[in-house]
């Protein structure tokens, strides 16, 4: 009794997995290649464009194409087999003109075997024409996919292609049905997992994050993302496509142990990778240093920009708070090194200063207080009136007011030292330079000039400026000489050659002279028009420390040492000074010295390409950026070529440099014009500077007065 039982349950449990049914997704892919000729199946295997480059595709929801699609067709379906049931199945081709039907023994196409063909042409469906279009007997698995491809090649005719089969236990002498899409799969599942990622690392470790990383895994289909897991507990709230992550929200001073895992699109998940232990840093108690070097820039009646340079941190500074005479005024934390102030009275000076902070909220102190004075309103009582002293001169170019109460001048063209009394307007001519002097055209010949500080205590010294011939008539070079003034004749005697072999131009040469409060002379050298009109192929040197083009250069008045050039000059060569002060100009064509509020400031103004000239306050040994920065470092000059150099990123430029940006920058307009008529030029062409300290004229104590080439126009700066 007990046996029978156990043969009954045996019987039932057989019956059930005979019968068991895989999962057909309902269709089977085909790819056809138009205007391949012949008949045979080899013409189309043996084609370049077969197997991956068909000229369509497509999917079908029974093993059989469509019938006559054309001429000269091929045609190949492939996929899966789910077999309902196991056990023993046949199969049949028919096609036109010719046709082969593989079957693998398995789902890897590598195992994959001829089960039959034809290799002349069958109408639809005729299943036995000939004794190969019927398979043998193949043996199935019912759940297990059986890869399977059918190729037809088609010359002309009624084109078709279909594949049927017998299930275990039906007839066999032709098929039951076509293959149903119920038994067709066009893709195996993918079971397999992804490797385990490998060679995790952490980098840029904070008190309260850092970034973990690790190499790709490798997928037999492709790997679709990765989950990160902090101490067993996935942290990623999204799918991490990439192979880095930023961990962040962590405790000071903590360790946590983190793997990863890889997931492709089958859902399939790799094994975790091994786990990376992190401790993070200690808590942040150090604050960022003070910001330093705070100016002011675009000073209105109501407001200015405040600009400073960068503090530094132990991990990183976070951001800046600006303080109005100790008040807090920016609303969100300034993540840059600039900020607008506004909302100002006129006429006021506020004493700024600026905090850095970090991630851990620590402060630094405040950076030095920089008092800025907002300008004055115009007041509309105020006249002024024009006397001509002197006229007819042949184009004047420095003039100065000297200790004498006269004002000495240049003319360039001319090449005369003079100076006039402004009161009986008498001039006497101390000088004539002649044949010493070369004026081919353009900006050379007679230019700067300067008087010593104690030209009335015993030093009557007078420091000029000139182009002479080198090599020819139009190779031209500058010389810088310095004179005697003999009160008795009234004559500049004894001149003194300071320095020559300074490059010389038609354009360019800016030749500005300022003696400083140091009493060293300070001289202004442009880029002698490099890069444009009749200096187009000339090399730019304002970046070439080793060539007196683009600088301010400063020597001794006196002869000291045995030398005219400083022993403290910021710039060697072969191991001596040489008179560079600063470069990086291109057409400094005011120069002055100014005492304001007890700090003595060099202040230049230098002529812009086409817009954006600029007010600068010169320091020694610094970068100004020309060509590769115009103005400030605002980006408005990307992507063009001005003085022969192509700018492709001005910010990246200024940084690379460290460029000094000007006080002012004249027009910074977002889209420069690059010729035309150069009066339409968003540019004044800023020219002779002089500053004013006293306070004889309401609010313009502590003014850079400044002339302007363009339109005959004078403007004064606070």
């Amino acid at each position: 009794m007990k046996k029978i039982i156990l043969t009954a349950v045996c019987i039932v449990f057989l019956a059930a997995q005979s019968h068991a049914q895989c999962t057909g997704t309902g269709t089977i892919n085909f790819q056809r290649w138009n205007n391949i000729t012949g008949s045979a199946v080899a013409n189309l295997t043996s084609n370049i464009n077969y197997p991956n480059n068909p000229s369509s595709t497509g999917t079908r929801t029974t093993f059989e194409m469509q019938t006559n699609l054309g001429s000269n067709l091929g045609i190949r379906m492939y996929g899966y087999i789910c077999p309902p049931t196991n056990g023993n199945y046949i199969f049949w081709i028919a096609s036109d003109a010719s046709g082969e039907l593989w079957i693998s023994t398995n789902s890897s196409p590598a195992n994959k075997i001829r089960r039959a063909y034809n290799t002349s042409s069958t109408n639809s469906r005729q299943w036995n024409k000939f004794a190969t279009q019927k398979s043998v007997a193949v043996p199935m698995v019912a759940g297990q996919l059986y890869y399977v491809e059918a190729l037809m090649k088609e010359s002309t005719g009624n084109d078709n292609l279909a594949v049927g089969w017998a299930k275990p236990g039906q007839a066999t002498s032709a098929p039951s049905q076509v293959i149903p899409g119920t038994s067709l799969v066009r893709q195996a599942p993918d079971t397999e997992a992804p490797t385990a990622p490998a060679n995790l690392a952490a980098s840029a470790i904070t008190q309260t994050s850092f970034t973990l990383s690790w190499t790709v895994a490798t997928d037999n289909v492709g790997v679709t993302g990765y989950d990160v897991y902090q101490n067993g507990i996935k942290i990623n709230l999204t799918n991490i496509t990439g192979t880095t992550y930023n961990v962040t929200g962590l405790s000071p001073a903590t360790t946590y142990g983190y793997y990863v895992k890889a997931k492709d699109a089958a859902g399939n998940q790799s094994a975790n990778s091994s786990t990376l232990n992190v401790t993070t840093g200690q808590p942040d108690i150090t604050p960022p240093s003070a910001p330093t070097n705070l100016q002011s820039s675009v000073i209105t009646q109501t407001g200015f920009t405040l600009k400073w340079n960068a503090a530094t941190d132990d991990v990183a500074v976070t951001g800046y708070d600006v303080y109005k005479d100790g008040l807090k005024i920016n609303a969100a934390l300034v993540t840059t090194t600039t900020y607008n102030v506004t909302g100002l009275t006129t006429g006021n000076t506020y004493a700024m200063t600026v905090k850095a902070k970090d991630a851990a909220a620590n402060e630094s102190a405040a950076s030095t207080a920089l008092p800025v004075t907002t300008l004055i309103s115009e007041s509309p009582s105020e006249t002024f009136s024009m006397r001509t002293i002197l006229a007819s001169q042949r184009m004047p170019h420095d003039l100065v007011y000297g200790p004498d109460d006269n004002i000495w001048f240049t003319e360039r063209f001319a090449g005369r030292v003079s100076f006039v009394n402004p009161v009986t307007r008498v001039k006497t001519t101390v000088l004539t330079l002649g044949a010493a002097m070369v004026q081919a055209g353009g900006q050379d010949g007679l230019m700067g000039l300067a008087l010593h500080p104690e030209f009335m205590t015993g030093k009557p010294y007078v420091y000029i400026s000139y182009t002479y011939q080198s090599l020819s008539l139009t190779v031209r070079r500058t010389r810088i000489e310095r004179y005697t003034y003999n009160t008795s004749t009234q004559l500049l005697e004894s001149p003194v050659t300071m320095l020559q072999d300074i490059p010389g131009s038609n354009d360019h040469n800016s030749a500005r002279i300022a003696i400083g409060p140091d009493l060293k002379l300070y001289y202004s050298v442009g880029d002698m028009g490099a890069g444009q009109y009749d200096n187009i192929s000339r090399a730019n040197n304002a970046q070439n420390l080793n060539i007196y083009e683009g600088k301010i250069l400063r020597l001794n008045t006196e002869l000291t040492a045995g030398t005219w050039i400083p022993a403290d000059n910021p710039f060697t060569n072969a191991g001596l000074p040489t008179a560079v002060y600063s470069f990086g100009h291109r057409n400094p064509q005011g120069l002055v010295w100014a005492n304001v509020n007890g700090t003595n400031i060099l202040y230049s103004d230098e002529h812009g390409p086409y817009s954006d000239d600029e007010i600068n306050t010169i320091e020694m040994g610094r970068n100004f950026g020309w060509p590769n920065v115009i103005g400030w470092c605002d980006g408005n000059y990307n992507g063009r070529t001005t003085g022969g150099f192509t700018i492709v990123n001005e910010q990246n430029n200024c940084a690379a440099l460290n460029a000094k940006e000007p006080l002012r920058s004249l027009f910074p307009v977002t889209n420069p014009p690059s010729g035309g008529d150069n009066m339409l030029w968003p540019a004044v062409a800023p020219s002779g500077a002089d500053f004013y300290g006293s306070t004889a004229i309401p609010g313009w104590q502590n003014s850079l007065l400044i002339t302007n080439l363009k339109k005959v126009r004078w403007q004064g700066i606070n």
